[in-house]
This record gives structure tokens, sequence and C-alpha cells, in this order.
């Protein structure tokens, strides 16, 4: 019994001892497993606060950019404010450059009726003054002729009427018509009256008809008086009736020696 008793204090002194062995293992094991347990966690702690050091980082970067990006908005929308007062005004100036441009059509318009208006009575009035210019210049020439008229009787006083050259009848060409009143009084007539009471009323409704065409040629011409205010000079007398018009022919060498061609009417003979 006692054997058997020690034999299972050997044993369990073998187990306790193997138990023993198994629990320094277990110890260095788990020193170990604490070893490396501590190690990760100091990697672990190292990689988190590398971690958060690179969060930080980044946030103070996103803040940054955040900031950079509110300052970038606000500058946008104060350039969209700058921009839509811009537009306004753009609006405005175009709406005033449109009705400144309808104005300026009107004013064309108006300026362009008045140009016609006025242009049209400027036309008006040169044809009047032409016109009148040239009654004047009839009227002007008829008194010319009157006065070679008057010339003529004096240089002629026993011619009643006509005075006729023979040439002027075979060719026209060669000499010049020139008429005058039958009212006009011969040289001797009215003595009390001076020569320049002799000169022709003004003149209306007359007519100059020049027959000759060649260049050179002394023009022929033909007073007709108008029916409704005939021809009475100053110093005509009234008594004697309206015979119609009078002419009397100059050769053409007295005409080109006279120089009459430089004025456009048939002259006479030179005053004595």
């Amino acid at each position: 019994m006692m054997e058997r008793l020690r034999d299972d204090e050997h044993q369990l002194l073998r187990n306790s001892k193997g138990t023993i062995r198994e629990l320094r293992e277990l110890r260095e094991i788990l020193s170990n497993e604490q070893s490396r347990y501590e190690q990760a966690l100091f990697n672990e702690k190292r990689r988190r606060e590398d971690l958060e050091q690179s969060m930080q980082g980044s946030f103070r970067s996103v803040t940054q950019e955040h900031v950079l990006v509110n300052e970038a908005r606000k500058y946008l929308e104060k350039g969209r404010s700058a921009n839509e007062r811009l537009r306004h005004q753009l609006e405005e100036a175009r709406a005033l450059v449109d009705s400144n441009t309808a104005l300026l059509r009107d004013e064309e318009v108006r300026l362009r009726q008045e140009k016609a208006a006025h242009e049209s009575n400027i036309h008006r009035a040169y044809e009047e003054l032409e016109r009148q210019w040239t009654q004047i210049q009839v009227e002007r020439s008829v008194l010319d002729l009157q006065q070679q008229a008057h010339r003529f009787r004096n240089f002629f006083p026993e011619a009643p009427s006509v005075t006729s050259v023979p040439s002027c009848q075979s060719s026209p060409s060669t000499c010049s018509t020139v008429p005058t009143d039958a009212h006009i009084s011969t040289p001797g007539s009215h003595p009390s009256t001076p020569r320049t009471s002799d000169l022709p009323r003004f003149m209306q409704h007359t007519e100059i008809v020049r027959e000759s065409a060649a260049p050179g040629v002394p023009p022929s011409f033909l007073v007709q008086e108008s029916a409704h205010q005939p021809f009475m000079p100053l110093g005509a007398p009234q008594s004697q009736p309206y015979r119609g018009p009078v002419q009397f022919s100059v050769s053409e060498e007295y005409y080109r020696a006279s120089g009459g061609g430089e004025h456009g009417y048939s002259p006479g003979p030179p005053e004595s």
C-alpha cells in the first residue's frame, strides 16, 4: 500500500514537473505573444499617429481649400453681380441706342422731306427768276430794237414806214430785219419832246423769232406785240391807230461793220 502511495506521489511529482515545464513553456509563449502584441500595438499606435497626422494635414488642406473655394465663390458672386449690373447697363444703353436710332431715322426722313421741299422751292424760284430774266432780256432786246428803229428813222427821215434793200429779198440770210411799231414818230414830228421821251414803255407778251440759222449771218427779228397790251411809246400821240409791226432791213456789211454780232441784235447806224 505504501509503495503504491509512493508510486502515486512519484507519478504526481513527475506530472507536476511536466506541468511546471508546460507552465514555463506557456509562460514563455505568453511572454512572446505579449511582446508581439506590444510590438503590434506599438506599430498600430504609430500607424494611428501617422494616420492622424495625415488626416490632420488633409483636414488642414481641405480647410484651406474650403476657405479658398469660399473666397473664390465670393469673388465669383461679386463678379456675377458686376456682370448683372453691366448687363443691365448694356440693355439700357441698347434701348437708348435703339430709341436714338429711331429718332435719327425720323429726323433723317424729316430732313429729307424738308430738303426735297426746299429744293422744290429753289427750283421754282430759279424757274421764276429765269422766266423773269428771259422776259427782261426780251424786253431789253425789244427796247434796243425800238431804239435802233428810232435811230434809223433819224438817219432816214424820208422813209414813211419801211426801208428795204432789194438784195434782202433774194438772200434773206445776208440781211437783218428789225421790227418797230408804227406809233414811233419820225424826227421833227414832236420837236418839243426830247429823244429819251420816245423810249417805249415796259413791254409784255413780246415774241422774238430768230429766222437766220447760218453762222456769222445777222439774225432777223420779228416783234409781235400782244393784243392785250399794245406798245405805246411815251411821246407817241394817242389818236393814231395801231397798224401792226413795221419792218426794215440792213445789209450784212453794215451789220458787221457796226459790230452788231457781239450783241445779238441788229444795230442801227451811228447817231448823228
